[in-house]
């Protein structure tokens, strides 16, 4: 029995999605067709754990295929789920996004994590850790500059410059 409602399901299933598809369907004929699938679906399913448990004693219920369950309902919002507007999402307001798009969208987000650990840094005030690269052009930029600055110093006291030392003492009087 549970084959045979579930393999009946895949059939409607399959049946509507290809009529869908061909443009043979309006919505509210795909209506009709999806709450009959369901409804035939729901009663078989209950007529098979009826078999099952005899005595009616509270036992947890789920239903044997919700993949396909959840393909009929995609089949209602056909539509919505296939619309080819690139801005769907802002120019909708409640716009339906499809499974690819929902996963494209959260795995752009900012993960909460990162965010937390950002705004603690912030919050301490601490600088972030230079890469060796930046450490390494730092030190290459400041030894050259270190290193003139030293030849500089060395020339004017020296007398190499032209630079004049004015020097003024002041006398007590």
């Amino acid at each position: 029995m549970t084959a045979n409602y579930n393999e009946k399901l895949n059939e409607q299933l399959t049946k509507i999605k290809h009529d869908t598809k061909s443009g043979l369907l309006t919505r509210e004929e795909r209506a009709v067709l999806i709450d009959r699938a369901t409804q035939e679906y729901a009663l078989a399913h209950a007529e098979h754990i009826d078999s099952l448990n005899p005595d009616k004693t509270p036992i947890d219920v789920r239903m044997r295929d919700e993949k396909l369950l959840d393909q009929l309902s995609d089949l209602m919002l056909d539509e919505e789920l296939r619309d080819p507007t690139a801005y769907k999402i802002a120019n909708a307001e409640y716009p339906f996004m499809s499974d690819r798009m929902i996963d494209k969208r959260t795995s752009k987000d900012t993960k909460d994590t990162a965010i937390d650990k950002e705004s603690e840094r912030v919050s301490r005030g601490t600088r972030r850790q230079r890469t060796k690269y930046e450490n390494s052009f730092m030190d290459r930029r400041h030894k050259a500059h270190n290193k003139a600055m030293r030849k500089r110093y060395n020339d004017f006291i020296k007398g190499r410059t032209e630079g004049v030392l004015n020097v003024v003492i002041k006398e007590e009087e």
